[in-house]
């Protein structure tokens, strides 16, 4: 699983991450009595399956056809044709949601980081850009979209992000971390402040490992203390 982080970019078959080329791609290597599973569809199938509807379609082509998309300014330097079929696959994972404008936001994202590689920062179309809802002293807020605002007056959610910053070390590797992201969210909780999230940067670790790298966590950045477990006992 890709993760957006270089540091492990080279990590092998048994989670080691390597320097060598070699190393690397002979660790991943198939011997010739083995077969990958392949998935064939066949024609019956094909014609079975579900057909776009034409706001689905439009849905798509405003992203990735129309002149006035967000994502225009990249249309001459990457492709955006393969992304407009990727959108309309991705339809059937909101195709029984009222509002099917978030079935563009997973291609969107694919789409934009490619042409970020490519030297052009764009923007999120606006239908995939919101808040989640969060707790305060007068109940739930519901969660904002694109452009839309709240104001706090003394009811503001107090919650905390922390960052570990780690040196990948043996005498390190010997300390009982896995308890501290417990404790640190116990005294935070004890001071009224709730819903803390935790993130993970190393440094001095062997190879690409001594420079500053960060530790995800289910393919985020940011997670609550029970999913830190995995991250600490790299």
């Amino acid at each position: 699983m890709y993760d957006n982080e270089p540091s492990n970019d080279f990590m092998t078959a048994d989670r080691k991450v390597v320097d060598d080329l070699a190393d690397f791609v002979t660790s991943w290597q198939i011997d010739k009595t083995m077969r990958c599973p392949v998935k064939f569809i066949s024609s019956e199938s094909a014609a079975n399956q579900r057909q776009n509807t034409r706001h689905e379609i439009e849905l798509c082509d405003e992203i990735f056809r129309n002149t006035d998309s967000a994502l225009m300014p990249c249309f001459t330097s990457v492709d955006p044709e393969p992304f407009h079929q990727i959108c309309l696959s991705d339809m059937d994972s909101v195709v029984n949601q009222a509002d099917k404008r978030s079935g563009v936001c997973p291609s969107s994202a694919a789409y934009i980081e490619l042409c970020r590689r490519s030297g052009i920062e764009l923007w999120m179309p606006a239908q995939c850009v919101s808040c989640k809802e969060s707790k305060t002293v007068d109940g739930l807020m519901p969660p904002l979209k694109n452009g839309e605002s709240s104001q706090f007056q003394g009811n503001a959610p107090r919650s905390s992000d922390v960052v570990f910053i780690v040196e990948q070390t043996s005498c390190v590797a010997k300390s009982h971390l896995i308890d501290v992201p417990y404790l640190v969210d116990r005294a935070l909780e004890s001071n009224m402040i709730s819903e803390n999230r935790f993130a993970i940067v190393g440094y001095g670790g062997p190879g690409k490992l001594s420079q500053p790298h960060i530790f995800t966590s289910g393919n985020q950045i940011f997670s609550d203390k029970a999913k830190m477990t995995a991250s600490l006992q790299k």
